[in-house]
């Protein structure tokens, strides 16, 4: 059994701040016989290092847009919310996790800030900026699409050309960072899947495995961990 941490999200109420892990993530976790840890929400390097070399992988996900400052830019409307704080914390979990060598999957806002990690950007809105007819955010219940696959991760795991992924995010990947590449898209266009070019060990997801049919993101989750106990 694989155990595996993951970045609580972060309340801050007016009487006290907490972090929680969400019930779907917990579900999906115990379905593909992973223990999901709890990682604290702290900037102390040290500290991530210490816990992230006892684990076997580190999994974040998401559904919060990322703060537009992070690649240079204003918010294009009043209808985000962003916190900084959960980026920063997140973003430096990205770093200390690629630069230990520990395997990272990460869904949603997280394949969002791994692309900036690597120094790309984003569209702060995709239907405003693009103008595409697919569109990528439902606005009461979740969208779905398909995702055509070039020779990737999902690829081997599904043995299809494209399938069928939920979408809920307005933001997308405008311009790609350096040391990753696109190994899914949208029939629009818009990279779904990015994967390293060289040797680290790490998948973005531009959409959430808890938001996926139970069957299908565990096949996801256990494919990519297996195998990933440190030594």
């Amino acid at each position: 059994m694989k155990c595996i941490g993951t970045i609580g999200r972060y309340f801050n109420g007016p009487l006290y701040k907490s972090s929680y892990i969400k019930e779907s993530s917990l579900n999906l976790a115990k379905e593909s016989d992973i223990v999901l840890f709890s990682l604290p929400i702290t900037k102390d390097e040290s500290i991530i290092d210490e816990l992230l070399l006892k684990l076997d992988g580190l999994f974040i996900s998401g559904d919060e847009e990322v703060n537009p400052f992070l690649f240079g830019q204003d918010p294009i409307d009043n209808r985000g919310k962003f916190d900084l704080l959960q980026d920063d914390v997140e973003l430096i979990y990205i770093e200390r996790a690629i630069k230990n060598n520990i395997p990272l999957l990460v869904t949603g806002r997280g394949a969002l800030l791994l692309n900036i990690y690597f120094g790309g950007n984003l569209y702060r809105d995709l239907e405003k900026e693009l103008g595409q007819e697919v569109y990528h955010k439902g606005e009461e219940e979740s969208t779905f699409h398909f995702v055509e696959l070039e020779k990737s991760f999902l690829k081997d795991v599904f043995k299809e050309e494209k399938v069928v992924v939920p979408s809920n995010h307005r933001q997308g990947i405008k311009v790609l960072g350096s040391g990753v590449k696109v190994t899914g898209e949208s029939l629009d266009g818009v990279a779904e899947v990015i994967e390293p070019e060289g040797d680290e060990k790490f998948l973005g997801l531009q959409f959430n495995l808890e938001d996926m049919e139970m069957e299908a993101a565990v096949k996801i989750l256990k494919s990519f961990f297996e195998g990933g106990q440190n030594e």
